[in-house]
């Protein structure tokens, strides 16, 4: 593994070890809610967690890959004050429509009115985590990752002590979620302009125009994320009801270990190391051979890991949330194996976004989008939470080949990868998923596990030999968990 690969995947691993924590602190709010109250009401409290974070895309206008592109070249006093500039206008204007509409998105989104003061505090919370996203930024592209998961772990856990106690005291329900993502809001909020106060200056208005032209297209690029990742539950309630919606969307927490432990450390330490960096043409046969490198190191690693939380999905259910809650097992195998395949499209997209102006990144995700709400509104009515799993792993699929194919279209810097390996493996893990998922007894699941590891070890002694693969293991180890 090159010093690159190494130093790149070493990164990786201090966003992984911020995400488990906060990732294991989330399941064990997700564990309060599930125990505590019903099934419906952790519906209910998941579809509050839905709208808020389409409205918090909606604030956001793209503002924190246009923080991660521009830093590097305007400065971080500059680019930060104009961030909280555009943070402050953004966030204001969805706050105020939020408020003035409240009734009728509660009609909307929980089907009465009677949740109007629910959407009157989620609006609120939107400002207050627009405010904070600046200088959580600044944090990451400068690289101060204790300070940066120090925050993030304290807000997580402030936001789990106060809803526990509100709902084990004062019995609030859902209510109980929002006030507590309120309060720990603040806290990080103050915290984070406390950290970064030594780099806020007059803003630059030309630079704030820059930043919103640039994240208008990542704008609907993540919309069209939200409605690939979220839309599912509003059908599933609309067909189903509330308590569907809570088993799929404890499903799809569970699943998404694979996306807190490996895949968003990976894409945020990509995204702040190599966003804002220029290929020259000499340089095209190295960047290539890193970009394969890196894609058949991600998968790997991909794969190993969702095959491993595969096999203890089913127990991981009881230990959380119990009986109730078992239909969510097959929910956890499809949505690990979409989020890693997530993971591979976002690193093809490098290309088309270092463009100035990135016309080209909405493409793909509008494609997989698309295609998704066709096959929400065809599977769900008939398979339940099952259809809307199917509908996610093919549209995430489809994301990658469209992304791919564009990549090598349309890109500025079109990787030549060598994807004889990375697709062995993908295949491998869809056998694995559709064999596993409707096993019961653990020792048959454990045992289709030491298949794969076999098969994997006598990948790398082939490829490396013994010698090579002690070496490369012990590579791979330093680059995941050195610090």
């Amino acid at each position: 593994m090159d010093h690159s690969v190494r130093s790149l995947f070493r990164l990786s691993s201090l966003y992984a070890l911020g995400n488990i924590v906060v990732y294991l602190l989330t399941v064990a709010t997700v564990s309060i809610y599930t125990r505590l109250l019903p099934v419906s009401e952790y519906g209910k409290i998941a579809m509050f967690s839905a709208t808020l974070q389409v409205v918090m895309t909606l604030a956001l206008c793209g503002l924190i890959p246009s923080m991660l592109r521009f830093t590097k070249e305007y400065g971080e006093a500059a680019t930060l004050s104009s961030g909280l500039v555009s943070a402050l206008i953004s966030g204001s204007v969805v706050c105020m429509l939020l408020i003035y509409w409240a009734a009728s998105l509660s009609g909307l989104v929980f089907g009465t009115p009677d949740y109007k003061t629910l959407l009157v505090v989620l609006a609120f919370i939107v400002l207050i985590e627009n405010l904070a996203q600046p200088g959580l930024s600044l944090l990451r592209i400068e690289e101060r990752m204790r300070l940066f998961w120090s925050i993030r772990i304290i807000r997580t856990a402030i936001q789990m002590m106060v809803a526990f106690l509100l709902i084990w005291w004062l019995k609030l329900g859902v209510y109980a979620v929002a006030y507590a993502v309120l309060f720990s809001g603040l806290v990080q909020l103050s915290t984070t302009l406390w950290v970064t106060r030594q780099y806020v200056t007059s803003p630059s208005w030309r630079l704030t125009r820059i930043l919103f032209r640039y994240g208008v297209f990542h704008l609907f690029t993540s919309l069209a994320f939200w409605v690939l990742a979220y839309i599912d539950r509003y059908f599933l309630l609309r067909y189903c009801g509330y308590g569907d919606v809570g088993i799929y969307n404890l499903g799809y927490k569970l699943g998404s270990i694979v996306n807190f432990l490996y895949v968003q450390p990976f894409l945020q330490s990509w995204n702040a190391r190599y966003l804002g960096v220029s290929i020259k043409a000499r340089d095209l046969d190295g960047w290539n051979r890193f970009f394969s490198n890196v894609i058949e190191k991600y998968t790997i690693i991909g794969v190993t890991i969702g095959i491993s939380l595969t096999v203890w999905a089913r127990e991981l259910v009881l230990l959380v949330s119990g009986e109730p809650y078992l239909p969510a097992v097959p929910i956890i195998a499809g949505i690990t194996f979409s989020l890693v395949i997530f993971g591979i499209h976002h690193a093809l997209q490098w290309g088309i976004m270092r463009a100035p102006t990135p016309i080209f990144l909405p493409i793909p995700i509008i494609v997989a989008t698309l295609t998704n709400i066709g096959l929400n509104m065809l599977l769900i009515p008939k398979y339940g939470m099952i259809g809307a799993m199917s509908a996610t792993v093919i549209s995430y699929v489809m994301l990658t080949v469209v992304g791919l194919i564009l990549t090598q279209k349309r890109a500025q810097y079109k990787p030549k990868i060598l994807w004889r390996i990375p697709m062995s493996f993908i295949v491998c893990y869809i056998v694995f998923v559709l064999i596993t998922m409707w096993l019961t007894p653990v020792w048959e699941r454990i045992l289709l596990w030491c298949v794969y590891m076999v098969t994997l070890y006598l990948y790398l002694a082939t490829r490396y030999g013994a010698k090579g693969t002690i070496q490369q293991l012990k590579a791979l180890t330093y680059s995941i968990f050195k610090i």
